[in-house]
């Protein structure tokens, strides 16, 4: 499972209409901005002075986009969309029997609808027809890890600031 992960649209989901497209140039406002919408309050400086936390979010947002694209040059980097409206972004990267979860972010707005489950069953069965596991690290405090888990996910480290996750057909 080396390299670009298989290319995937994502069905109609009643009653969003959920689609993915490519990442394009263009999209970085976007996803400066969602990057901005959790990264402060995972860091636990969302209460610091407007300008303070402009710089420290911009410096956050240069070394998270500049570590993804290091670490999985080919990965495959979509932005979702509902109802033809920007939701958030999903980035999947083939590794040797496994796809991984580079990046799974929605925008507040999004969160709590049922989206991230779509996404998430959808990268499942991506890895499933690919038979391999499907793979991801969550920060220890992010709520979503619940989420993971009522989907199969199982955690396979227990030390460390991130917690991997590892979900195999097997899990389910």
């Amino acid at each position: 499972m080396r390299g670009h992960p298989p290319s995937f649209s994502f069905p109609s989901v009643a009653p969003m209409n959920i689609s993915l497209r490519p990442v394009e140039a263009e999209d970085t406002p976007f996803l400066r901005r969602l990057f901005h919408s959790w990264k402060a309050t995972e860091l636990g400086l969302a209460t610091l002075p407007p300008a303070m936390l402009a710089s420290l979010m911009d410096m956050q947002w240069h070394a998270h986009h500049d570590g993804l694209q290091a670490a999985y040059p080919l990965a495959d980097k979509r932005m979702v969309l509902v109802d033809g409206e920007t939701a958030g972004v999903l980035v999947l990267a083939a590794e040797t029997g496994a796809l991984h979860i580079c990046e799974i972010a929605l925008m507040p707005q999004w969160q709590g609808h049922g989206l991230g489950t779509h996404l998430l069953r959808h990268a499942q069965d991506l890895a499933r027809a690919a038979g391999g596991e499907l793979r991801l690290h969550v920060n220890r405090l992010n709520p979503a890890q619940n989420l993971y888990r009522r989907l199969g996910f199982v955690d396979c480290d227990d030390h460390g600031a991130t917690l991997p996750m590892v979900w195999s057909g097997a899990n389910r």
